[in-house]
């Protein structure tokens, strides 16, 4: 009889077992941690790996009281295969499952409510229950009640007791203890600690936070008695590999080495620039800054900045993905903050790693989001160059038409990786996540556009600031062509972000000293000031 693993530990992700039967793609192991279809929970899939090659598992049932893996492609008896699980899939069900539980206890405790059925899925999970009477207007209750046990992070056992005592601990008025067969001598139980108590063989979280939060989507009377509702999951984990992802991140990524060279090639770089100017006459110029209209550039920065991340919102929930405003927002500003500490972009793995179950398709929307940039930013640069800049210097030219084809690079990738058959599990989630619908393309081109004309306007009000009239077409151009700058391997792109913005403004016939303001000015809104709030905001998340 096979060893089934999953009853043991839900977080087991690969496992190694004999092939003991084969009948064409029906497969029976020794041993596996692949969950069977059961109990209202779709089955794992993932592969099965033998010899060099994977065999994907579409689907796992239980077939004449064996555990029968169905496979693709062949496998020989006696054989040692590597069973290898579709961790996001899984940890998703259990997430789900956990979470119905609650609801269920919830709903018996306050209605009286005995559950009849349920249904995990992926984006969505129905729970039935009979009562004698439903008053809609107790949802939101419900929904707070459920995602107050989950943030009290109650610790969840899994352990089997012979069927008598099993039923002592179990409530026969909320469980129906008629329907558990009587050849099963032991009952396997879920104990969610101090909270319900139930019969379960499905896979379930170690903690009622890693559940993260539910969201009673919709609500059905399917009779007189008989009710369901449908719940989704939030995307905010409390991952059972650390309890802050913020923190953890900060351990893994924050090296202080790294740190300290990126801003030792930065500091120089600024050096360089300002030994070649007369600092005097730059002081003085700082001296004169208008602060109401700088203020102006600050509120507009952040305005962009806030559109960011509403975009990035947009994109995960269009791959059911959900985070609610708050904590989005939370999320993608602290991963400009480390973007700031870090070179090579770094921040932006962060909001993967938030989001670790989820971690390649989040990357895939990471991918999506820089593309949508650099083909929105080259498309304004070319506009604005043709409309506003009649007499734009060479280099200008050059630096658009290395733009276009960084774009068109770009779009290729996108498109390419749609078209591409891939086989293992994080490059398909990756993919999905760089992918994007027809429907999507003209809400987030709007969005960017918006975006990085808000960008222009902020270097347009510090220029005002500081007493040099740039014309608006002038300063999209600089501002834009200065944001591919950001990728240089410096946290932020800091030195050569600067040097770029003072070189263009040269170029446009502004004095040296007054460019270097300009740029240093510029600099202290969209690179300074989020190092000091986003550090004041990782101090908080800290404490």
């Amino acid at each position: 009889m096979t060893e089934l693993l999953y009853l043991r530990d839900s977080y087991l992700r690969s496992f190694e077992a004999t092939v003991e039967k084969v009948e064409g793609g029906k497969v029976v192991l020794s041993a596996t941690a692949f969950y069977p279809e059961g109990g209202g929970q779709p089955s794992d899939t993932g592969a099965l790996l033998c010899e060099g090659e994977s065999h994907p598992v579409v689907k796992v049932k239980r077939e004449g009281g064996e555990v029968v893996h169905h496979c693709e492609g062949e496998l020989e008896e006696g054989k040692t295969v590597r069973g290898e699980i579709d961790w996001e899939r899984r940890y998703t069900f259990m997430r789900y499952h956990t979470a119905l539980h609650l609801l269920a206890r919830v709903l018996y405790d306050e209605l009286g409510a005995v559950v009849t059925g349920n249904q995990i899925g992926l984006e969505k999970s129905r729970l039935d229950f009979d009562t004698a009477s439903f008053d809609r207007s107790l949802l939101p209750e419900i929904e707070a009640k459920t995602n107050e046990a989950i943030a009290r992070g109650l610790e969840v056992r899994t352990y089997t007791l012979p069927r008598e005592e099993a039923f002592a601990r179990l409530d026969p008025e909320k469980t129906r203890l008629d329907l558990i067969p009587r050849h099963i001598r032991e009952i396997r139980l879920v104990e969610i600690a101090g909270f319900d108590v139930d019969a379960c063989g499905g896979t379930h979280v170690r903690n009622t936070r890693e559940v993260g939060g539910i969201e009673i989507a919709g609500f059905r009377s399917k009779g007189r008695r008989n009710k369901r509702l449908e719940v989704v999951l939030s995307a905010k984990l409390f991952s059972p590999f650390c309890e802050d992802p913020t923190m953890n991140f900060q351990k893994r990524a924050v090296s202080r080495r790294r740190v300290a060279f990126s801003f030792i090639l930065a500091f120089l770089i600024i050096y360089l620039m300002l030994s070649s100017i007369s600092t005097e006459e730059l002081v003085e110029n700082l001296k004169k800054v208008d602060p109401a209209t700088y203020a102006g550039g600050l509120l507009v920065f952040y305005l962009s900045v806030f559109l960011r991340g509403v975009r990035w919102k947009y994109l995960l929930d269009r791959v059911n993905i959900r985070l609610g405003l708050r904590e989005n927002l939370t999320v993608y500003f602290l991963s400009w903050f480390f973007n700031c500490l870090l070179p090579a972009k770094m921040g932006d793995v962060y909001r993967g790693y938030y989001l670790r179950p989820h971690f390649s398709k989040v990357m895939g929307r990471v991918l999506l989001e820089r593309v949508v940039d650099i083909v929105t930013l080259v498309a304004l640069v070319g506009l604005v160059s043709l409309l506003y800049v009649r007499e734009a210097p060479p280099q200008i030219s050059s630096a658009i038409e290395a733009g276009v084809l960084l774009s068109l690079v770009a779009v290729a990738v996108i498109v390419g990786l749609r078209r591409i058959n891939l086989s293992r599990k994080f490059l398909v989630s990756f993919r999905d996540g760089a992918s994007v619908s027809a429907s999507e393309v003209p809400p987030l081109l709007i969005a960017s556009s918006v975006i990085w004309l808000l960008e222009s306007g902020r270097l347009y009000l510090v220029a005002g600031a500081a007493g040099v009239e740039l014309g608006f077409g002038v300063a999209v151009l600089i501002a834009l062509a200065a944001a591919l700058l950001t990728a240089f391997p410096t946290p932020a792109g800091l030195g050569a972000v600067e040097l770029g913005i003072a070189g263009l403004l040269i170029l446009f016939g502004t004095g040296k000293e007054a460019a270097v303001s300009i740029a240093l000015l510029d600099r202290l809104i969209s690179y300074w000031s989020i190092l000091v709030s986003g550090g004041i905001l990782y101090a908080l998340r800290r404490g």
